[in-house]
């Protein structure tokens, strides 16, 4: 047991020599069928080496024990340098030659005992370490060598030495044989296993093959169906985004209302879930722009109900007070999604703008939860911040709406804004900010309105370059007509 297992340990330890780890099977083999050619040869350079000292053969055991030595220095310098083919070029070389020149110092075929049987390891050695690349040539080469022997075998007879009589050269040759063959046994067999582990993984390989194409088809059928679906969604949330747009005040009502106005709609995704909404009676203008909770399609659905609620409490109801309309809609709201009974907390955030047009100037109402309306006059910014209170939702019952009330000249700018560009953050994390966002209104607020919308486009872009959009923008920017045609919805 101990000797299977430090043969074993020894195999192990010659099986590293010139290996790089990151090789495959086949060449790690083909590297150890060198060192162990090697191991062997030179096993069988130390017995004939042995044989021939012991018969007073001093000059001609050189030649065996000079094969070991080169052996040793061939696989020391194959281990450090990791050069495969010049190693195993020199191994194959001097197997193949120093049998050969064994025999023809010892007078010949018939009194060496036929040595060169040792050259036949060179030509299985080819054909394992290389591969079947190239062993033809060394075949040829070993071909060429028995019979130059064969023709110089009349004139190294002299070169006999007398110990070598007929029973000796029979026992070396009976060794000879004995040994190569049984060497030869070992290596196909080593061969063979390792060829059968190599046939076993690659069936293994094959298999692992078979089992990832079919998964790869499954892959791409679940992506086909992937795909499907993606443009069935696409198609109608691009349908969805075109009822949106439908229920959004059109270029003809908001031109006939205000000299000048802009509006940056970006939704974060196809659809939105900001909007902005209008109504006209008489002199009277309500305005309003929302911020639903989410974006997308939850988003989207919430403005549905947005629009629906202001249509039923403006419209219908007759309501034009700010606060009045941000109870009803928070009223309104908590009915429909039944937050009470599910807990649902979904709202939004609105600017109400109720503006009465006088004879020289404009009667304005604002209210707001959590926003806020900003307006420039004679080259100052002003802001007029809305309730700390939410719109649907669960909200402290002691936080009201209010209405604020201010007189302003029709000249005077209007902006409305959800929160999306003040959130928006940069590659850095830093986000755009309400101070910086009230500085460039200030800034651009005396270039006509069109102009400013490009001006705080780019300013976004420049500061978001590649991130990702976080939220839905709204940016809205009104200048009252001086003279419109004013006529009832």
């Amino acid at each position: 047991m101990n000797t299977a297992i430090n043969f074993s340990h020894i195999l192990g330890k010659l099986s590293i020599i010139g290996v790089l780890p990151a090789e495959d099977r086949a060449i790690r083999n083909s590297k150890n069928m060198l060192v162990y050619l090697g191991i062997l040869m030179s096993g069988g350079g130390i017995l004939w080496g042995s044989i021939l000292l012991f018969l007073g053969l001093y000059g001609q055991a050189y030649i065996p024990y000079g094969y070991v030595v080169i052996t040793f220095f061939n696989l020391l310098y194959f281990n450090y340098s990791k050069r495969f083919d010049f190693a195993r070029n020199i191994q194959i070389l001097i197997s193949l030659m120093l049998p050969f020149a064994l025999q023809w110092t010892l007078g010949g075929y018939l009194s060496s005992g036929i040595v060169m049987l040792w050259s036949l390891l060179s030509l299985f050695g080819a054909s394992i370490i290389k591969r079947g690349e190239g062993d033809f040539w060394w075949f040829i080469i070993f071909l060429g060598l028995c019979f130059f022997s064969y023709f110089i075998e009349p004139y190294l007879a002299y070169l006999r030495p007398e110990l070598l009589n007929h029973d000796i050269s029979t026992l070396l040759a009976l060794i000879n044989i004995s040994c190569i063959t049984s060497i030869i046994f070992y290596l196909s067999k080593m061969f063979l296993r390792k060829n059968s582990f190599l046939t076993d993984s690659n069936g293994q390989l094959r298999r692992t093959q078979k089992q990832l194409s079919q998964q790869s088809k499954m892959l791409e059928q679940s992506n086909f169906e992937l795909l499907r679906y993606q443009r069935r969604i696409n198609e109608s949330i691009n349908a969805a985004q075109t009822i949106q747009q439908a229920f959004l005040p059109d270029q003809l009502t908001l031109q006939s209302t205000f000299e000048e106005h802009f509006i940056l709609y970006k939704p974060k995704d196809i659809v939105s879930g900001d909007f902005y909404w209008m109504h006209k009676l008489d002199k009277k203008t309500i305005f309003i722009e929302a911020d639903c909770t989410g974006h997308g399609v939850p988003g989207a659905f919430m403005t549905l109900i947005g629009n629906a609620v202001f249509n039923q409490i403006v419209k219908i109801e007759q309501e034009y007070d700010p606060a009045s309309i941000m109870y009803k809609v928070d009223s309104y709201l908590k009915s429909i999604l039944q937050q009470e009974l599910t807990n649902n907390r979904d709202g939004m955030d609105v600017s109400v703008l109720v503006i009465d047009e006088k004879e020289d100037e404009l009667d304005i109402d604002f209210g707001g939860s959590y926003q806020r309306m900003d307006y420039y006059v004679d080259g100052q910014l002003h802001t007029v911040r809305g309730s700390r209170k939410r719109i649907g939702g669960i909200e402290n019952p002691n936080k009201k709406f209010e209405t604020s009330h201010l007189t302003l000249p029709k000249d005077a700018v209007i902006y409305l804004y959800s929160d999306g560009l003040i959130d928006q953050n940069d590659p850095e994390g830093k986000r755009y900010g309400s101070e910086r966002f009230s500085n460039m209104l200030s800034c651009v607020a005396d270039l006509p309105l069109k102009q400013q919308k490009v001006v705080i486009s780019n300013s976004l872009k420049k500061h978001q370059q590649n991130m990702e959009q976080r939220d839905d923008i709204t940016i809205i920017g009104l200048k009252y007509a001086k003279s419109s045609v004013l006529t009832a919805n």
